[in-house]
């Protein structure tokens, strides 16, 4: 009987070639679109989830008022770390990460390097990087030893074995004591090398409770709760930060608050200064999530009503059936395999269409999107359920409407009165067309916003402005090279500063000569060009000029 019902299936979609290709069409592009979005919100939950101790770490972050300054940031300062193994038995392991950057050499290859963790000997037991050469353990212990990302070695050694190879810096010298995989795009942070922390003596011990320096991490002992944690930052705080002066500090209205974020909540649920990278957003899923079931829903109910629309082209059909014997269920059955088989069809076609989108998607969006149909193992199960779920959706009611048609009225041609539309399938139109307009006012209001981000006044000039990376590696000839580029006919001004406006920056903590209120500053380093290139406008006082020696 199934084999009968897949003929007749195929008999019925060859028959009617433009009505069968205008129902699949519409509902693999339904399909395809739903699959895309899907695929977005499972890239976006997926993030740090590798790690296998991924339930287990946390970061130390800051919520805090100096003066009138707020601060939300991932900085904490070094001597966080013994205090918090003295303080919080349950923590395992604590890590502390800086990032740098430095310019390394190989023989005659020299690169300059962006993507440089400094981190603690506990880095690689908290956090999983599967190990290609090298040590699997107690790595990053000694001084001045490096562990490098695939591409990375690739990059400086080529087919030469990396183990214990030394590449160059301008102050140091790293061993390389191992090489790692590259790290998942589903990361919240990313490095090509990383070195000992211990190399950087007076830094990585700094005394200052308030020199915020790094991003702290910690793993606690299994089944220990972190909200215990918490609960213990404020005696804690007040311990080594304020000395025991809380009153003082609050009643001044300062305050300086630690919490915790499981790891796996960061990429949606963090947006601190100190970020490693932009994180999402948790709106963007829930966004993408509706968008993509409406799309889907849409594609369904375009079907639904397509196959009820031609109820009357297969009435006689049905009417002969049931004279010669067929039952009401075995009619449900057939339309819902003819469904079905459409739908399955219309899902090949989808991951076709997903497939050919998802080699254009990142230059449109910056995110790298796959179906992993083998590494993973709900993926297929979880298509086969679209496949069905779709098909029994959208052929139900098709098929009840089909399946009782009585065959004397039918073959009487008394087809008219039956096939008039019912109110279920009005209903269906309507809800279609309102989650259509609402999808284009949604569509036309952020188009409408991201035009406000994209011309938006920063209260900087960002047009016609150009930037020299890695400038900083002519030091003390910088005077020289801005002459040269100036003396362009295209050049109006140049400017050399540490920092561009919206890359984050410094912080410094500061008191007002005569005041005892603290204030908190972020800054960077700039020359005297800065406000022409940058078009600044000043609102007190002036900016640095040559003519005044102590601006210097």
């Amino acid at each position: 009987m199934i084999s009968n019902y897949f003929k007749l299936a195929l008999r019925h979609f060859t028959k009617n070639k433009g009505y069968s290709f205008l129902n699949l069409f519409g509902l693999s592009i339904g399909i395809a679109v739903s699959i895309i979005g899907f695929l977005y919100v499972l890239n976006e939950l997926s993030y740090d989830r590798f790690h296998e101790n991924s339930d287990r770490i946390h970061r130390i972050a800051v919520d805090a008022l100096i003066g009138d300054t707020e601060i939300y940031q991932t900085f904490t300062a070094a001597m966080y770390t013994q205090a918090l193994y003295d303080d919080f038995p349950e923590i395992e392991k604590i890590c502390r990460i800086s990032d740098q950057q430095f310019r390394a050499e190989y023989q005659d290859k020299k690169f300059v390097e962006k993507e440089v963790f400094a981190v603690d000997s506990t880095f690689f037991d908290m956090f999983t990087f599967p190990v290609i050469k090298g040590k699997t353990s107690s790595r990053l212990k000694e001084p001045n030893c490096a562990v490098l990302t695939e591409s990375t070695a690739q990059k400086y050694f080529g087919n030469e074995d990396p183990i214990n190879k030394v590449i160059k810096t301008a102050s140091r010298q790293y061993k390389v004591i191992s090489v790692i995989e590259d790290l998942p795009k589903n990361s919240h942070f990313h490095f090509d090398i990383a070195v000992s922390l211990i190399s950087f003596d007076g830094f990585y011990n700094n005394k200052g409770w308030y020199a915020n320096n790094f991003r702290q991490y910690i793993m606690l002992h299994r089944d220990a709760d972190y909200k215990k944690i918490e609960a213990g930052f404020p005696d804690f705080v007040n311990k080594y930060l304020y000395k025991g002066q809380i009153e003082k500090v609050t009643a001044s209205g300062n305050r300086w608050d630690l919490y915790l974020q499981p790891l796996t909540s960061i990429h949606l649920n963090s947006n601190l200064r100190g970020e490693f990278e932009a994180n999402g957003r948790k709106e963007y899923v829930y966004i993408f999530l509706i968008v993509s079931i409406f799309i889907l829903l849409i594609a369904c109910i375009n079907f639904i009503n397509l196959s009820t629309a031609r109820a009357t082209k297969r009435s006689k059909e049905v009417g002969i059936r049931k004279v010669v014997g067929s039952s009401k269920i075995e009619l449900v059955r057939q339309f819902l395999g003819e469904s079905i088989l459409t739908s399955f069809i219309a899902l090949i076609l989808a991951l076709l269409m997903v497939e050919l989108c998802l080699i254009y998607l990142p230059e449109l969006i910056g995110i790298e999107l796959s179906i992993p149909y083998l590494s993973s193992a709900f993926i297929i199960p979880s298509l086969i359920s679209i496949g069905l779920i779709v098909g029994l959706f959208s052929g139900l009611y098709p098929a009840i409407i089909l399946s009782q048609f009585k065959p004397i009225l039918v073959l009487k041609g008394g087809m008219q009165k039956l096939g008039k539309t019912s109110w279920l399938r009005n209903s269906l139109v309507i809800l279609q067309f309102v989650i259509s307009v609402v999808l284009i006012i949604g569509t036309f209001l952020i188009s409408k916003q991201l035009d406000v981000l994209q011309n938006k006044s920063l209260g900087f000039e960002k047009e016609n402005i150009v930037m020299i990376r890695n400038s900083n590696i002519v030091e003390k000839s910088m005077s020289v090279l801005k002459n040269e580029i100036e003396s362009l006919p295209s050049v109006q001004h140049i400017t050399h500063s540490s920092c561009l406006p919206g890359i984050p920056m410094d912080n410094w903590g500061c008191k007002v000569d005569g005041s005892d209120v603290g204030i908190s500053l972020n800054l960077f380093y700039a020359d005297e060009d800065f406000k022409n290139v940058m078009n600044l406008e000043m609102l007190q006082g002036r900016y640095f000029s040559k003519e005044y020696g102590t601006d210097t």
